[in-house]
């Protein structure tokens, strides 16, 4: 995932991403599902699924437990690494969260 400042992601996305908040956070999914879904819908505004700093979650029935979450897509269970994080200040890189890319 790349978090870049809102503005510049919002040059290059013609998306209401919502709040009002200085970054975003641009990923690309791995889940087949979620691709398709992209792939019919266009980029998809949302916050992760998983609570900050906390183990991520593998299954739908865990994330509905969430307070404010209005959907849940059931693609199956999610295995694997959670994503990589990283940091886009103008031309610095930074790492936020180690993951599935070795940076």
């Amino acid at each position: 995932m790349l978090v870049a400042d809102r503005n510049q992601a919002l040059v290059l996305l013609d998306a209401d991403l919502g709040g009002d908040r200085s970054t975003v956070g641009l990923r690309c999914p791995a889940h087949s599902l979620i691709r398709s879904l992209a792939r019919v819908s266009g980029p998809i505004a949302t916050t992760s699924a998983n609570p900050h700093e906390a183990a991520p979650f593998d299954k739908a029935s865990e994330v509905a437990t969430l307070e404010g979450v209005a959907l849940v897509i059931d693609g199956g269970r999610c295995a694997g690494v959670p994503s990589t994080a990283v940091a886009v200040d103008g031309r610095r890189l930074r790492l936020l969260r180690s993951g599935a890319l070795d940076l």
